[in-house]
């Protein structure tokens, strides 16, 4: 008996020493798995915040390739208004006039887009447009236009729409027609 009260202290120290090391281990794992949800759940979120991403690149594309009563399906908010303004103002003649210029071909060179808020999105877009004009003569003469876009959209129950946009005309290749008449 005198050997267990001798060896008790001992055994309560390793025992205790035991418990000390045992929660340390549990807290060190107990933390781990709570750092591997965290970034689990950082890594979802960020995963679907490309995939939002992706939606607004393919819905600039789509934009910028759309005209008329297409285009607005694809506006909301200020851009909306604007457009059915601009389209009321519009001398009937001059929409109905093809034969001035037409654009034949759009080819997009880039788009990046990004999130701005939870349902809002950004997305810029260079493209080049190629056209002809009807020349008095009967001819046509081909020209290319490159663009630049700015789009702001926000997520509506049918999608990402565009709320306001900028178009920045870059380069006119019949800029160049009159560079070379002038220097001539």
């Amino acid at each position: 008996m005198e050997k267990i009260i001798k060896l008790s202290p001992v055994i309560s120290i390793i025992l205790i020493f035991g418990c000390v090391f045992l929660g340390v281990t549990l807290n060190g794992k107990i933390s781990d798995i709570k750092y591997l949800e965290s970034e689990l759940e950082e890594s979802q979120a960020l995963l679907e915040a490309e995939k939002e991403t992706g939606v607004l690149r393919v819905t600039m594309e789509k934009f910028i390739g759309s005209s008329g009563e297409t285009m607005r399906d694809f506006l909301t908010g200020q851009a909306l208004l604007e457009f059915d303004s601009v389209e009321l103002m519009a001398d009937p003649e001059d929409l109905d006039n093809d034969t001035y210029s037409i654009a034949d071909n759009l080819t997009v060179i880039n788009i990046s887009a990004n999130k701005t808020a939870i349902d809002k999105g950004e997305a810029f877009a260079i493209y080049e447009i190629e056209y002809y004009v009807e020349t008095p003569e009967g001819d046509y003469e081909f020209y290319n236009l490159l663009m630049s876009m700015k789009a702001e959209f926000v997520k509506t129950s049918e999608g990402y729409k565009v709320n306001n946009y900028s178009l920045d005309l870059l380069k006119d290749t019949v800029d160049d027609i009159f560079d070379t008449n002038e220097e001539e």
